[in-house]
C-alpha cells in the first residue's frame, strides 16, 4: 500500500487558495498549489506531483517544509540573488568603492588587479578575480578600453595613400 500524503491543518482551504492567487512567482504559487491540493484530497505523492506537473521531491519537501513552519514555509525571498553568501553588504560595497569612484573622477586609472589587492585587505581573505568583477557588475560599473583599431580601417588604401601622395615642404 503507498503512503498517504498529507499537511497539518494550519490554514484553511479558502486561505490556501488566497495564497496561491497572492504569490508573486511561479515558485511559491506551485508550492501554495501543492499544499492545498494535498490539504484537500490527501494521497500518495506520486499522485499529487502527477497532477501538478512537478516532480515527487517538490511535493514531499514543500509537504515537509508547510508541515514544520506552516504559514511562514514559504514567505522567503525566493530565488534570485542569495546576499547571504557574498563577504559585503551593498552598502558596505559602496563605501568601499567610493575612494576608486573619486579617482575614477578625478580621471585616475582604476585597475581590477588594484581593486581585488585592497578587497583582500579589508576582508582578510584571498580571493578570485571573478569576485571583484562581479562586485563591479553589481555596483553598475563597465569596463571601458580603447579599441585596437579603427572599424573601416583599410589597409591597403592607407599603402596606396602613401605611396601616392605628394610630399608637401611648408614654404614659410
Amino acid at each position: 500500500m503507498k503512503k498517504i500524503t498529507s499537511v497539518l491543518t494550519h490554514m484553511t482551504l479558502k486561505d490556501l487558495m488566497l495564497r496561491i492567487r497572492k504569490a508573486k512567482d511561479a515558485d511559491k504559487r506551485m508550492r501554495w498549489h501543492i499544499i492545498y491540493t494535498t490539504a484537500a484530497h490527501p494521497r500518495d505523492s506520486r499522485v499529487i506531483a502527477l497532477q501538478l506537473g512537478c516532480s515527487r521531491r517538490l511535493v514531499a519537501s514543500a509537504v515537509s517544509e508547510y508541515n514544520r513552519l506552516g504559514e511562514k514555509a514559504f514567505q522567503g525571498k525566493g530565488s534570485g540573488s542569495n546576499r547571504s553568501n557574498c563577504y559585503m553588504t551593498k552598502e558596505e560595497e559602496a563605501i568601499f568603492l567610493r575612494p576608486f569612484v573619486d579617482n575614477a573622477k578625478k580621471g585616475l586609472l582604476g585597475t581590477i588587479k588594484d581593486i581585488q589587492l585592497a578587497f583582500e585587505k579589508k576582508i582578510g581573505k584571498n580571493v578570485p578575480v571573478s569576485t571583484i568583477t562581479r562586485l563591479l557588475k553589481r555596483n553598475g560599473w563597465r569596463k571601458i578600453t580603447t579599441r585596437p583599431f579603427h572599424p573601416s580601417k583599410n589597409e591597403e588604401r592607407q599603402e596606396a595613400f602613401k605611396k601616392n601622395s605628394q610630399i608637401w615642404f611648408p614654404l614659410w
